[in-house]
């Protein structure tokens, strides 16, 4: 989130919130859950002024041992890697658009010639939403929530789901640093018939020293569908991350950059623990 932005909020929060209404879009994005790693932090809230655009792209891989079920019956040491990519732009006061690509790319390390090396998912997605802010005491620098909807498309053959996603989130800041929230998420799967649902909270010491932000938070998802073609799965996810923000007064539009480890605390499903560590790089203008 850009230093910029969220200073100019907080420092007069107040007397703009509810005098310009001041339009807020949503870094968090609709995403399908898989059952075989761990989830991506599904975002926050975040300050931001008509007609402004954010780019990100984002590479993590996975840390830990998954079963390949294409492979014999040995255990096998199944890694993923995954890559992706948004832009957002705002529309009006309180609108905003966009799309999202990810593509993961899963191989077995020990076998070179395995099915699993070439095995990948993905999904592009179109959305819209809307985002607001309120400053209702004192006792609060801001109450922000956004809403979105979109669709999301399979990139591949072995994606079978094209589906139709809403979101929404919320979150409030104390203490001019602090920032907690909540969100959620809810998929239709279209192809075979079935429903996704994510669940998430976090913490956040925002830009309390110098440029630096650290974030915990947890998500829930699950899918319920019909095997044997979509079986049915859930997973509990830990995210810890750290951003760096080079925006200063001077130079606003500079990158922002995060590192991020997302845990795979429990599963049920078609593959064992596959935690995420990457990297993220952002940046508004």
């Amino acid at each position: 989130m850009s230093l910029v932005y969220r200073k100019t909020q907080r420092m007069n929060t107040r007397l703009l919130c509810f005098l310009l209404g001041l339009p807020v879009t949503l870094y968090g994005l609709i995403e399908f859950g898989f059952p075989y790693r761990a989830s991506f932090f599904p975002g926050e809230p975040r300050l931001a002024t008509p007609g402004l655009i954010s780019l990100g792209v984002r590479t993590a891989g996975s840390i830990g041992k998954g079963e390949c079920r294409f492979a014999p019956e040995e255990d096998r040491h199944r890694a993923v890697h995954s890559s992706g990519a948004y832009i957002t732009a705002n529309i009006g006061c309180h609108g905003y658009i966009g799309s999202m690509i990810v593509v993961d790319r899963l191989h077995d390390r020990r076998y070179s010639n395995s099915r699993c090396n070439n095995y990948r998912h993905g999904f592009s997605e179109l959305f819209g939403g809307g985002a607001w802010c309120w400053c209702p005491s004192p006792h609060f620098d801001f109450i922000d929530f956004s809403c979105e909807t979109g669709l999301l498309f399979p990139l591949f053959e072995k994606d079978q789901h094209t589906a139709w996603g809403s979101r929404l989130a919320l979150s409030v800041g104390i203490f001019d640093w602090i920032t907690a929230g909540i969100g959620g998420n809810l998929l239709f799967l279209f192809d075979h018939p079935g429903i996704q649902h994510h669940v998430n909270v976090f913490l956040k010491a925002d830009h309390f020293l110098q440029g630096f932000s650290f974030l915990f938070g947890l998500t829930y998802q699950a899918q319920k569908s019909s095997p044997p073609q979509a079986p049915s799965w859930r997973n509990t996810t830990l995210h810890i991350l750290m951003e760096y923000d080079l925006a200063q007064e001077t130079h606003p539009h500079l990158p922002h950059i995060s590192f991020f480890y997302n845990h795979l605390l429990s599963g049920k499903g078609a593959y064992q623990k596959l935690s995420l560590m990457g990297v993220e790089i952002g940046i508004d203008f």
